[in-house]
């Protein structure tokens, strides 16, 4: 407060005083801080103070942001990419408005940027086992140099190159990756170095080895040797136009050389891997194979020959050879060398004892001088052809004028050709001919025969046989007479023929010995025979003459009865015979009769008696036929049909009674109550039942009786049965 006060006038006024308020306002004060530098992208940490009239704030004058907000002392600034760009921005604290006459207030900051390092060791990269890798570095910012590390191998030209080359460490290839890591230098001001790294992964790469180079002989199959490694899983043979057994993906396959192969005297055959994962080529790897060529026979391999004859056959080959050879055993060929020989020929003999073509083999090896190389079992076939061999032919003989037939000709070997020549050619026939003997006209006019003998030679296939020769004779024709014979029954007895001319032979129905002529009738036909008569040697047919042959009745006969009793032996005869109409009878008992059917009375005498018929037909022919009829023995016995035995001595006993015709030794006599038990047996014929069974009397009643016996003269056995009655 100030006082104005006025001096003491002169007079009575006094001094006066007035007084004045002064209000005096805090004036409002900010302060921004101290300038700073920062790092490119870092923030800053703004240190903003306050004071007076102050009680708020406020930033701004940047693009950027404040954190957490602009009117915070201490907030965060993160400048904007422009501001970046630009390196720096200038941001301003303002005061509020105070109340009174104090104004606003304000303070600035500058904020240096400095631009970063910035560092790329690029992407990662994958190489293929101990390749080199180009690196892919780059640098921005505030970077002026770079360092690589992080590797055990090398950086060409040097590992400050953002573009080095590197080569990775056996190790590296073995761990099969490494990390490389590019570092920024240190630059001026607050930013620091920066680093980047980048994954090389080392993938392993296919390793093939087709093996050494190998020298065959000639289509010799080679066993391949090849071997495969690091990320190799499979291979695969090519280059020769042979065959890999057994397959081409097989490292060990054999190769069999074309026949290209073995002329071009050489192959390449190339080793492939497949194409494995990632980076890393196919592999391959070669093997030439040299070839020698086989010595070769130039001879021909096959030499036809005829049995018997010398097999010429010298050994001609391509290159100076050694020469070994041998034969294979044919076991229907005889001849061949079957030890090994060292020359240059071979001359066997050889002989076919079959009617077949048969093969001889020849094995033979050659060893060539010139390069080692062998062949071996070259093979020479013999073909060994059979002689022909014709057929045995007899001597034949044909008749005067009568036309022959064609000799054919054969042999033990098929399309067999055949040389003949006659020696006589009065008998017909030309003198020689091709092939089968024609037919042809037989010429004799004289008593005699004349004979001509045919030589016949054979050829087949080259081959010429052995000749073969046989007689024609030719003879004349003279006249035959046969006496006449017969007629004959069927049972006649056999009769030889008779003719004027021996030597003959006889046929026909009935013949039953060609030589002799014996007819035999009951082998010949009913009804008219012819005879034939022909002449061995002689010609004209022979002669012939009819024999007649009748049949034989058939005899036969039956009777009412083949046996009789001794008390009545009387027999009727029935005739019943075929083709017939006389007859006689013999009884057997010295008696006949020539009755169609008669009866026959014989004596009381048993025994057999053999009946005889003989039936005779109009020809004069007869039939017998022949039985046994029988006087047999009569038995007479009688057997009672009731007894009572009571005990006075009359009818007491049950008892059959014979008079003859049994055997006492061989009797039965049984007799049974009503139910089947047997209450009395006995084999004596004296011997009767008493009506006791067990000592016990019998109930009255009737009861069956059961007798057996045989004949006396005969073994026949007799059975009878009945019933008797029992009476008290």
């Amino acid at each position: 407060t100030l006082t104005i006060t006025s001096n003491d006038p002169a007079g009575p006024c006094g001094a006066v005083s007035d007084q004045v308020l002064i209000t005096i306002n805090q004036p409002a004060t900010v302060n921004a801080g101290i300038d700073q530098t920062i790092c490119g992208t870092s923030v800053a940490a703004l240190t903003g103070l306050q004071g007076g009239s102050t009680t708020s704030v406020t930033w701004s004058g940047g693009t950027g942001t404040f954190n957490p907000n602009a009117t915070t002392l201490n907030a965060v600034y993160t400048p904007s990419a422009a501001e970046v760009t630009a390196g720096s921005v200038s941001l301003t604290l303002t005061s509020n408005d105070p109340a009174g006459p104090c104004p606003v207030v304000t303070d600035q900051v500058l904020i240096t940027i400095s631009q970063p390092a910035t560092i790329n060791a690029g992407i990662d990269q994958a190489i293929c086992g101990s390749s080199t890798v180009t690196l892919s570095g780059t640098q921005g910012g505030s970077t002026s140099s770079v360092t690589w590390s992080g590797g055990t191998g090398t950086f060409n030209p040097n590992a400050t190159t953002l573009n080095a080359v590197y080569t990775p460490s056996a190790a590296e290839v073995t761990a099969g990756s490494v990390t490389l890591t590019i570092t920024s230098n240190d630059p001026a001001g607050p930013c620091g170095a920066v680093s980047d790294q980048v994954l090389i992964t080392i993938n392993q790469p296919a390793t093939v080895n087709a093996g050494i180079d190998q020298t065959i002989c000639g289509a010799t199959p080679v066993t391949l040797s090849g071997t495969q490694g690091g990320s190799t899983t499979s291979v695969n043979w090519s280059g020769g136009t042979g065959t890999f057994s057994p397959n081409a993906s097989s490292l060990n396959a054999i190769y069999s050389p074309s026949v290209a192969d073995v002329t071009a005297g050489s192959v390449i055959l190339t080793l492939t891997s497949d194409d494995p994962f990632g980076p890393c080529v196919v592999a391959t790897d070669q093997i030439l194979i040299t070839i020698n060529s086989l010595p070769i026979i130039l001879s021909q391999d096959t030499v036809i020959i005829c049995s018997g004859s010398n097999l010429i056959y010298p050994i001609v080959t391509d290159v100076a050879s050694n020469i070994s050879w041998f034969g294979t055993n044919n076991p229907n060929v005889t001849g061949e060398t079957l030890t090994v020989q060292n020359t240059n020929f071979i001359g066997d003999n050889l002989v076919n004892a079959t009617s077949n073509i048969e093969y001889v083999i020849y094995n033979i090896d050659l060893t060539s001088l010139i390069n080692g190389c062998q062949s071996v079992n070259q093979m020479l076939i013999a073909q060994v052809n059979p002689l022909p061999i014709v057929d045995s032919i007899g001597d034949l003989f044909y008749c005067d004028g009568v036309v022959t037939s064609p000799v054919i000709l054969g042999s033990n070997l098929l399309n067999t050709n055949f040389l003949w020549t006659n020696s006589n050619t009065a008998i017909g026939l030309g003198a020689s001919g091709i092939g089968d003997i024609p037919a042809f006209t037989p010429n004799n006019n004289s008593i005699a025969d004349i004979t001509a003998n045919i030589t016949v030679v054979p050829e087949n296939s080259g081959c010429q046989g052995n000749s073969f020769g046989f007689n024609i004779t030719i003879g004349p024709i003279p006249n035959v007479n046969i006496s006449p014979a017969g007629p004959y029954c069927v049972s006649s007895p056999s009769e030889n023929m008779v003719a004027d001319v021996a030597n003959g032979l006889w046929s026909g129905p009935g013949i039953v010995n060609q030589v002799t002529g014996e007819f035999d009738p009951s082998s010949a036909n009913i009804g008219i025979n012819v005879i034939t008569y022909t002449l061995n040697g002689f010609c004209g047919g022979g002669s012939s003459i009819d024999i007649l042959v009748y049949p034989n009745p058939e005899a036969s006969f039956t009777a009412d009865n083949f046996s009789a009793s001794v008390l009545d032996p009387v027999f009727h005869f029935e005739n019943t015979s075929i083709n017939s109409t006389s007859y006689i009878w013999n009884f057997g008992n010295g008696t006949s009769s020539t009755l169609e059917n008669p009866t026959q009375t014989y004596p009381e005498v048993i025994g057999y008696y053999l009946v005889e018929l003989i039936a005779t037909n109009n020809s004069g022919c007869t039939d017998t036929v022949s039985n046994f009829v029988y006087v047999e023995e009569e038995t007479i016995f009688y057997v009672p049909n009731s007894f009572t035995p009571d005990g006075n001595e009359v009818n007491n006993v049950f008892q059959p009674v014979f008079s003859e015709g049994y055997d006492p030794d061989y009797y039965s006599l049984r007799v049974f109550n009503r139910w089947g038990e047997v209450v009395f047996e006995t084999t004596e014929v004296l011997e009767g039942w008493d009506g006791t069974y067990k000592g016990y009397m019998s109930q009255d009643g009737t009861y069956v009786w059961s007798i057996s016996f045989k004949a006396a003269t005969t073994d026949l056995v007799y059975r009878y049965e009945g019933h008797v009655t029992l009476i008290r």
